[in-house]
């Protein structure tokens, strides 16, 4: 009886250990084919219209050929040197050959193959499973305004793909903030495609920010798309206030206005700059939250020339600048630019001689509407005196006369 039991312990025993023998030489082959696929196959996805390099070992062939996966065409023989043909060429050493694809199409996707040139009738060695891909062009658009969405609200974005192409299962992914979506389940292409996906959902904050597309053909592209690129919330509502009068100051005037901004939000890093006149502060920079914020932000400002002019606050989100429309004080103005309301200034009263009114004044040289009355008067005067000396002239002249006569009438008496 015990010398079966002894007899059943060893064969256990015997059994036990070439199991685990087994195993390790199915580990040992396991990590030599995993070896083997990784170097002979660098890179695994080959892109259309590109150039690749397949490497294969050969060192237990003289003579051998490349066969295409699709066909099964033979497109290189080497023996002993490699022949070219057009579209691909191959290089050979002692243990490895080198295939080189000048432009990747469709039809080198596959297992690669090297058949034995010395056998009739040979059947291929598997070399290298190819993937091929063609990245893909595409655009986003929106129903929407995606730079000013409200909480809440449905948008509908449409996403046109054109060249798509994989050898395997296509498929895309859709991020929009911190959701990604699945546009389209992994699908098998048989050629060269275009397709258009549509996603609808509701704005929240999880989906603010920056939109991007993701191609995957056995490993993930992230494409770049025409159109839409961000979503972004509503600008924020705005109002600036001062501790002082802003429309008569003074240089060296300490200031300090405050920007009240409300209902703002950036998947990002958020900030707020503030402009007067020519010089712009910063209110607020790299700012990180988890919902929508309100914040009140004070600047104190020391008055100098460059600080006159317009106020303005912009909003600084995920690399994109936009001013904002803020009420309150719009601008700082100096006081020496400031109007004036002529309505409250005293009208300047005309001067007034304090000589008596019973004696005019004499007209001076100012007074143009006198001198017609003037010149006028004194041309009256002038003929007047004139006329008056001709009729004086003549009495005279006639009176002498006279007198001469009478006397040349006495002598002729005599």
């Amino acid at each position: 009886m015990l010398e079966y039991t002894i007899l059943d312990v060893s064969m256990t025993m015997m059994h036990r250990r070439n199991l685990i023998l087994v195993l390790l030489n199915l580990a040992v082959c396991f990590t030599h084919v995993t070896a083997l696929m990784d170097t002979d196959c660098p890179g695994g996805v080959a892109l259309l219209g590109s150039e690749y390099t397949i490497v294969g070992d050969r060192s237990n062939y003289t003579a051998f050929i490349w066969a295409r996966p699709s066909d099964n065409r033979y497109v290189v023989t080497c023996n002993p040197s490699c022949s070219p043909v057009a579209g691909y060429r191959a290089t050979i050493n002692d243990t490895h050959s080198t295939l080189t694809i000048h432009s990747v199409g469709a039809a080198d996707a596959g297992t690669w193959k090297i058949v034995d040139a010395n056998v009739v009738g040979a059947i291929g060695v598997d070399v290298c499973p190819l993937i091929v891909a063609g990245i893909p062009q595409c655009g986003i658009s929106s129903d929407e305004d995606t730079d000013s969405l409200q909480p809440g609200a449905q948008l509908t974005l449409t996403v046109d793909i054109t060249r798509d192409y994989c050898s395997r299962e296509a498929g895309f992914d859709l991020t929009t903030g911190a959701v990604t979506e699945a546009l389209i389940m992994k699908h098998n292409v048989s050629a060269v495609s275009d397709v258009t996906l549509n996603t609808t959902f509701n704005i929240d904050i999880t989906r603010l920010g920056d939109v991007t597309l993701d191609f995957i053909c056995d490993r993930s592209w992230t494409l770049t798309c025409n159109g839409v690129q961000k979503l972004l919330k509503t600008l924020p509502q705005c109002n600036i206030s001062s501790d002082r009068d802003t429309n008569a100051l003074e240089p060296g005037t300490n200031l300090t206005l405050t920007a009240d901004i409300q209902n703002y939000y950036c998947s990002q890093q958020a900030g707020f700059t503030l402009t007067t006149g020519r010089i712009t502060n910063t209110l607020l920079e790299k700012q990180t939250m988890g919902n929508v914020t309100d914040a009140v932000l004070a600047q104190p400002l020391n008055v100098t020339a460059d600080h006159f002019g317009a106020v303005a606050v912009t909003f600084l989100c995920d690399n994109i600048t936009r001013p904002l429309i803020c009420a309150g004080v719009d601008k700082l103005s100096d006081v020496t630019t400031t109007s004036v309301d002529t309505s409250t200034v005293p009208t300047e009263q005309p001067y007034t001689s304090n000589r008596p009114t019973s004696t005019p004044s004499r007209p001076t040289a100012t007074e143009d509407t006198d001198t017609p009355t003037d010149a006028t008067l004194g041309l009256a005067i002038g003929l007047s005196l004139l006329a008056v000396l001709l009729i004086i002239a003549v009495i005279l002249i006639v009176r002498n006369r006279h007198r001469k006569g009478g006397r040349t009438t006495q002598l002729h008496t005599f």
